[in-house]
């Protein structure tokens, strides 16, 4: 929500989300006001049913983009390594971690190929970047999940457990589960074991 203006140089903005009220000062043409100029055009666009509209947002999102990876660069927030491995009788898994990153593992219930592999980790790399830097912006001491992708899951169960300098959490959930609301309301749970179920985290 708009404000008011300070002078001529730039804007003024709350954000309201679950009660919690911020404000934000940012110059003429700010990354922030950018960004509600997107959101303003994507409301107008669905409530117009303007499809015009709607498509001009997408290289207007891909602008805004790049300009907030030069703040968060992908190689501190991307995984920094995929590995593939297998015991005896499988499954096989492909895994992405990184220093400053979410680490995933994708389970498999057959011998996969190389490619196979590589490309499904392609399909969450940008994802878990993502996520990580809000993560990071969310905390002053971030602590990244360790997710594993299992479609025997029915459920998202997430296990928190307190360690000497947080808590470490351990996200298993079905491929339909890989939402970003879902993980980032995992990770600020406090310690204990959770189920998704109706929208919601559920403590066992």
């Amino acid at each position: 929500m708009q404000s008011f203006n300070l002078g001529l140089d730039g804007t003024t903005y709350y954000f309201n989300h679950r009660r919690q009220l911020a404000s934000v000062w940012q110059p003429q043409g700010g990354r922030t006001a950018q960004l509600v100029i997107i959101a303003d055009n994507l409301c107008y666009a669905v409530e117009h049913a303007d499809t015009t509209v709607l498509s001009q947002q997408i290289e207007a999102c891909k602008a805004l983009t790049q300009k907030f990876k030069k703040v968060f660069p992908n190689e501190y927030f991307n995984p920094s390594w995929i590995t593939r491995s297998t015991g005896n009788k499988g499954p096989w898994s492909c895994e992405l971690s990184g220093e400053n990153c979410m680490m995933l593992t994708v389970l498999f219930d057959t011998i996969v190929t190389a490619e196979n592999a590589q490309s499904t980790s392609a399909l969450y790399t940008d994802s878990l970047a993502s996520w990580s830097r809000e993560i990071f912006l969310m905390s002053d001491n971030p602590s990244y999940p360790s997710i594993v992708i299992d479609n025997h899951a029915d459920t998202a169960i997430c296990s928190a457990k307190q360690y000497e300098r947080g808590i470490l959490r351990k996200i298993t959930i079905p491929e339909t589960y890989w939402r970003r609301d879902l993980i980032l309301s995992a990770a600020q749970l406090p310690p204990g074991q959770y189920y998704f179920t109706e929208g919601e985290w559920r403590k066992q």
